[in-house]
């Protein structure tokens, strides 16, 4: 059977965030790892907040970042894997259950009966679902199970954990990658990519919360027992931060965004009265003409706005009940988390365990961009790998009961004929 994302042996993930957008191809070896044989990256045009906002700069950019990884790679993208980033995402959380057959075991019929019945209690209106994700089933009173599938029983329930997003929007990026000549083989929440990026299983397993900052938006996913429990997607980004530097040093964006990338961070220090910094001034284009100030100056006009940014994405975190336990071991990723202090600055404000998380290494990975900046890229990569080994997993449970069944009824032929 044709695997409808990996392709000939290769495999594409684009991701498109709001000042950035990045696309990788890999080849997936015989053992299933990867290898990066073209990377593309383009500044982000026509896109805020993660929501195409000018179809035609939109387009631009990702094609942009698309060819570039085309030609490294030499050959041609048709289809990627792409994450979805709003503010709008929407995570629900729906219970069913159906009554079994006797004498048979559960079978996949069941399984996706049972998955569309729970689908049918939540309200989708103008939505679509990205994930569908099984948090655990109950089979007859004992739960946790987490594949019934071949198992016996008389009742089966399931906790479905429903991720997703508004149809017009989901349009509009369909519209913007047909103008590029791609279509998406699979969509993956961007929290849920970033997650499967930087944490480990055992993260995964005991509790953690993935805190990916990017240019225009921060996404959270908090993961327990091995499955991701809650999305969501704030207005807020590092680009902020660029903001208030242009704005009040009345400097140009670029120029804001490197002093804030060279001199930057979280925390104030005795010594940064004593070290100074030159600042181009918009509109003065002669020789000479710039202000000097301190980095405490500068570092001053950043921590207001960093402290904010915290403080929104610790109210999330505070909301989310029964998920004290995660919320207390934060991995930080994004191109933002690299900035100085701020891992000890968030430890300090959201009173967690934190640690800066990078991709897990992937051959070929480029060096540049850091690697934190590739982390929702890399995470769509992984969910398509695990996606199959699920699939092969769940033929290979299936077919030796098909093989099983034609071998008895050969040999039954034979004996009778």
């Amino acid at each position: 059977m044709s695997d409808p994302i990996i392709k000939n042996g290769y495999l594409t993930a684009l991701d498109i965030g709001s000042t950035k957008i990045c696309c990788l191809i890999a080849r997936v070896l015989s053992d299933g790892s990867l290898h990066i044989v073209g990377d593309g990256y383009a500044q982000a045009k026509g896109i805020k907040n993660g929501v195409i906002t000018h179809l035609a700069e939109a387009a631009a950019s990702i094609q942009d970042a698309i060819m570039m990884a085309e030609e490294k790679a030499e050959r041609r993208v048709e289809s990627v894997v792409v994450n979805i980033s709003s503010t709008a995402l929407k995570s629900s959380y729906v219970e069913a259950s159906i009554e079994l057959p006797d004498n048979r075991p559960v079978s996949p019929g069941d399984v996706k009966k049972l998955i569309d019945q729970a689908l049918h209690k939540i309200d989708l209106t103008d939505h679509e679902v990205i994930h569908q994700l099984p948090i655990s089933y109950t089979l007859d009173g004992e739960e946790d199970i987490q594949e019934p599938t071949n198992l016996y029983g008389h009742h089966l329930s399931v906790v479905l954990h429903v991720i997703s997003v508004p149809l017009t929007q989901l349009r509009n990026l369909v519209m913007a990658l047909e103008r590029c000549h791609v279509s998406i083989a699979a969509k993956v929440a961007t929290p849920y990519a970033s997650g499967l990026s930087v944490l480990s299983d055992e993260e995964k397993e005991v509790g953690s919360t993935v805190i990916d900052i990017g240019g225009g938006l921060t996404s959270i996913g908090i993961f327990t027992e091995g499955f991701i429990r809650y999305t969501a997607m704030l207005p807020l980004g590092a680009h902020l931060i660029t903001k208030d530097i242009a704005q009040i040093l009345k400097t140009p964006i670029q120029d804001a965004e490197r002093i804030k990338t060279l001199y930057g961070c979280a925390f104030l220090s005795p010594q940064d009265k004593k070290e100074t910094i030159n600042i181009p001034v918009i509109g003065e284009k002669e020789d000479g003409a710039l202000l000097q100030i301190s980095r405490a100056d500068l570092i001053s006009i950043m921590i207001p706005r960093i402290e904010e940014m915290l403080e929104l994405t610790g109210s999330y975190l505070t909301a989310q009940e029964g998920c004290d336990f995660a919320t207390r071991r934060v991995v930080l990723t994004g191109g933002a988390s690299l900035l100085q202090g701020l891992r000890e600055k968030t430890n300090a404000l959201l009173e967690a365990q934190v640690r800066l998380g990078k991709p897990f290494a992937i051959n070929g990975l480029p060096d540049s961009p850091p690697g934190a900046s590739f982390a929702t890229c890399t995470g769509l990569l992984r969910y398509a790998i695990n996606r199959r080994i699920q699939t092969n997993d769940k033929e290979k449970t299936t077919t030796p009961t098909s093989n099983g069944f034609l071998r008895r009824m050969i040999r039954w032929l034979m004996q009778n004929f």
